[in-house]
């Protein structure tokens, strides 16, 4: 090895700096770790065959003389030198939040280039070290970076560093060698203790604070408070929300059995809130914020209750006594975010937001049903036309069917006919024909329904006498009788009354 101790003035040697006159047992050196004196090997020959070193005595063991000789070495090379690169320090900061989840965050001293004005050798591994603005610590040299606690598990006194020295080879290497080793391995040492842990464990624990608060988890006796206390925060900052819709929906059930829905609403818009309050009894509810809505068309000024829901959806009894305040209330659920929301996140919610947001009660939405009830008995009528007629049309086609092909060639089909009164879509002009009339069809026109023919026959000649047009008697007859006016035309034709 390299390094050795001198026996008279307990200074660290380098077996390079000796003389030849100090070769063998005239260097008066002994081993830092075992006490044995050595001998120093080609001192001060620069024509040497085998390299200079300091030797045990002929059987002692050395396996860990080398490792505290390196150390050793490592210490005199930091006195040496004078400056020292002091690592980083960093603290942690745990804080439990309301929510039960644990926020962490770190407190840090930067690395920093210290020079050092004392350097005392507290034993083999160690030294006190002080620096030029009065500070002081400890230098513990080991085999590894471990635990931060020495002495028995007792906490350290003074601030301590710890650095990893668990080559052996440090102990025969030069100065300058040695140097460049010790600066690579300072750069990787670590606290075990420092001047301002307390001020860095303060700051880190305020962080990990900040973090919970930012999470909207600390800072009130349970988080359902906090929630409502920073959203009435946020509406006070912001003076301002985001509406939904109000929409008033009419249902019924067609004459086929099919539902029919209309609805008219209010448009979202966004509106702005004045004189916002916390948790203030307002007739039967005690609503998480109270704030005043002004007029922002079609919305009308006045109250508007918000609840926020953070854990326990609104109950039938609890909407009983919203309604019975006939007042706008809004709920905001935040439930979505799956119960962890940042600030920003919350305040995004609670002002622009419309995805968490419904209307528990507002007294506008009445008057939107009746308005969209009126619209749904329209739409509800012309459908249940559309259904009359289109019965009407299955009907006939059925009639139609069981017509003789005779009489088919002298009625339009249904498909001809149209929806509203069963005129032919191509108008056809009848005119009345003079002279006896014929009964011979009877059958047919009993088969096709017609069981009043003798009186449908009587009351056409009787309209023919009076010399009404061939239109309007077929429309005369028909309103009385209740048959077609296709059917009828197909029976005057048949018994020789019209043409």
């Amino acid at each position: 090895m390299a390094w050795a101790r001198d026996r008279t003035t307990g200074v660290p040697r380098y077996i390079g700096e000796l003389k030849s006159s100090q070769t063998g047992a005239a260097c008066n050196c002994e081993c830092y770790s075992c006490g044995l004196p050595l001998q120093a090997v080609n001192a001060g020959n620069p024509n040497y065959k085998r390299r200079p070193s300091f030797r045990h005595p002929a059987g002692a063991a050395k396996d860990e003389c080398l490792i505290l000789s390196a150390r050793v070495a490592a210490l005199e090379m930091l006195q040496r030198e004078g400056n020292l690169r002091l690592p980083m320090r960093r603290v942690k900061g745990s804080i439990q939040g309301l929510s039960g989840q644990y926020h962490d965050a770190w407190a840090v001293a930067p690395a920093e280039t210290v020079r050092m004005a004392r350097f005392e050798f507290r034993d083999k591994t160690a030294a006190i070290i002080t620096l030029d603005d009065g500070r002081t610590f400890q230098l513990v040299l080991e085999g590894l970076i471990a635990a931060h606690k020495h002495d028995s598990g007792a906490s350290l006194l003074i601030p301590t560093i710890v650095m990893a020295i668990n080559d052996p080879a440090l102990a025969a290497m030069p100065p300058d060698e040695l140097r460049k080793r010790i600066t690579i391995i300072s750069e990787h040492a670590q606290w075990c203790s420092y001047w301002n842990d307390r001020e860095l464990a303060n700051e880190a624990e305020e962080k990990a604070a900040d973090e919970a608060r930012q999470a909207l988890d600390w800072g009130a006796a349970d988080r359902e408070t906090l929630l409502h206390l920073i959203a009435k925060q946020i509406l006070e900052e912001e003076k301002r929300i985001r509406l939904p819709d109000l929409t008033g929906t009419a249902r019924t059930t067609l004459q086929d059995g099919e539902p029919l829905t209309a609805s008219k609403s209010y448009p979202g818009a966004m509106v702005q809130l004045e004189g916002v309050l916390l948790e203030k009894n307002i007739g039967y509810t005690r609503p998480d914020v109270i704030a005043e809505m002004r007029e922002s068309s079609p919305w009308e000024a006045g109250p508007i209750l918000i609840e926020v829901t953070v854990t326990n959806a609104i109950t039938e009894e609890r909407m009983q006594r919203i309604r019975q305040n006939n007042l706008p209330t809004l709920e905001i659920d935040i439930r979505q975010l799956g119960g962890k929301v940042s600030r920003s996140e919350y305040a995004r919610l609670v002002v622009d937001e419309v995805a968490g947001k419904r209307w528990l009660y507002h007294p506008t939405e009445a008057l939107l049903r009746q308005q969209a009830a009126v619209t749904l008995s329209q739409q509800a009528a012309e459908r249940n036309r559309e259904i009359d007629q289109r019965r009407e049309q299955e009907t006939e086609l059925a009639k139609f069917r069981k017509i003789p092909e005779s009489l088919q060639r002298i009625i339009p089909p249904p498909s001809e006919r149209t929806t509203t009164g069963s005129y032919p879509r191509k108008p056809r002009t009848h005119h009345w024909k003079h002279g006896p009339i014929s009964t011979a069809n009877s059958v047919q026109w009993k088969t096709c329904g017609c069981t009043q023919w003798e009186d449908l026959l009587r009351y056409a000649q009787e309209l023919r006498a009076e010399h009404q047009t061939v239109a309007i008697a077929l429309r005369m007859c028909s309103e009385r009788y209740g048959y077609s006016i296709s059917l009828l035309v197909g029976i005057w034709m048949s018994a020789g009354l019209i043409q």
